[in-house]
């Protein structure tokens, strides 16, 4: 579903294959390292978080683990989801039906969960994919084609500041680009962030096969990865909006 390349390491979530991790120090020879399954089945994505590696499994919870060697250094069996991220203090968990989650990882690799005090601050009508932050903003892409943003200046205090979407599909993969976000859906979305408080569509970019999973912005260009098996899946390349 993910992979992170750190140095010549290229670390894979590998759903019911658990974490798996290879040696690219020869891209055109990639040979296996280390792999672990165990409690595993279902990884989502994995992230690089300080010293250590943090895995979501979407039915068996959250997993810190030890680069070299993979081990698990600590486990939340409550934590789980589908997308990570991590802002160098936080790691914010994606976790569906179940809204967000944050946590932090100390230097041993345990978990501690961030309790938000917010009594008022609801997802449960949302169903999210994805999770980036920027700033002190978080952004949340949810299965009923929405874009959230919420304040997380405080992680224990978190409140919506504004959400927009068509209610059209699922949106799934985010990347931002300057003042936009790009997301992955049936096509590509793209919602311009300038006003945090006042998002806003700025329109589509039409895939060949409408079964979107993944997306990637550079230069000029929208490079689109598609899951389906039709004819046009695969990967797309488009001209980037302003």
């Amino acid at each position: 579903y993910n992979a992170i390349l750190e140095g010549n390491d290229l670390f894979l979530a590998a759903s019911a294959e658990g974490v798996i991790k290879l040696d690219a120090s020869d891209t055109s020879n990639l040979t296996f390292s280390a792999g672990q399954k165990m409690g595993m089945a279902n990884i989502q994505d994995i992230i690089s978080a300080g010293d250590h590696l943090v895995a979501i499994d979407s039915s068996n919870g959250l997993f810190v683990l030890d680069p070299t060697d993979l081990s698990v250094l600590d486990a939340s069996a409550t934590h789980t989801g589908r997308r990570l991220f991590y802002d160098g203090t936080h790691v914010y968990l994606a976790r569906e039906s179940n809204g967000i989650a944050i946590v932090t990882i100390d230097g041993g690799g345990n978990i501690s969960a961030v309790t938000n005090t917010n009594g008022s601050f609801d997802l449960s009508s949302r169903n999210i994919k994805d999770v980036l932050k920027q700033d002190d903003t978080l952004f949340l892409a949810d299965s009923n084609g929405y874009l959230v943003a919420v304040d997380a200046a405080d992680p224990t205090n978190l409140s919506v500041l504004d959400a927009t979407g068509d209610g059209s599909g699922s949106l799934e993969n985010m990347t931002i680009k300057n003042s936009s976000i790009y997301v992955a859906g049936s096509n590509i979305y793209v919602f311009g962030i300038d006003d945090v408080e006042d998002l806003f569509y700025k329109g589509s970019l039409t895939t060949q096969a409408g079964y979107t999973k993944g997306v990637a912005v550079t230069g000029n260009y929208v490079y689109a990865a598609d899951s389906s098996s039709s004819i046009g899946s695969g990967i797309s390349v488009h001209q980037k909006l302003d």
